[in-house]
């Protein structure tokens, strides 16, 4: 089992729908939460931005570790557990403040962890794809907050790590560079 994250615009959701097509199972953990938060709480959960908006830290924790159990449960009913990969975010930014978004309560329902993967961006090529991107409400941020979300995303990745002895790889996706990505990608996963 693997877990990619990247930033919001990093591409990662792209990178691994071509991904899948190679025999991958992708489980993308937002809209599993998505699927469990509109249940937990109804029509304050419209959208998937709205957990981020609309729940307070307690409710959004709550709601990731139904989530990790959720996904413990889908990866068990996978035929080949060894080849899921869970699209997720090491940080969630809120309006107040970060959520970490792969805590000790989530990683820790995940058995079989062998590979961490980050899918890195170049900040004008961020800026790029969340300007085009009317699906979701995507911020524009400085290169100062860019630069804060990406040390933030490092540390908790790196936590993961030491946590659970996987290895960490680095895969950058820059704009127009989308079958590099992916064959760099495949051999990470297949090494």
């Amino acid at each position: 089992m693997y877990v990619v994250v990247g930033l919001p615009g990093a591409g990662k959701s792209t990178v691994l729908r071509e991904v899948a097509s190679r025999g991958y199972e992708i489980i993308n953990f937002g809209d599993v939460m998505f699927k469990i938060g509109g249940k937990l709480f109804g029509n304050r959960i419209n959208t998937r931005d709205d957990m981020r908006y609309n729940l307070t830290f307690s409710e959004y924790k709550r709601l990731q570790q139904q989530t990790g159990k959720e996904i413990k449960r889908l990866i068990g009913l996978s035929s080949d557990p060894d080849k899921v990969i869970i699209d997720t975010h090491a940080i969630i930014y809120t309006p107040d403040g970060y959520i970490p978004g792969l805590p000790d309560h989530v990683i820790s329902e995940w058995e079989g962890l062998s590979k961490l993967i980050l899918i890195t961006v170049p900040y004008q090529d961020l800026i790029e794809r969340r300007k085009n991107d009317t699906s979701r409400k995507r911020e524009m941020i400085s290169l100062e907050e860019y630069e804060r979300q990406v040390n933030l995303t490092l540390n908790v990745i790196t936590h993961v790590s030491c946590m659970t002895g996987c290895s960490v790889y680095l895969v950058e996706n820059r704009n127009g560079r989308l079958e590099d990505t992916v064959k760099k990608m495949i051999d990470v996963l297949e090494e």
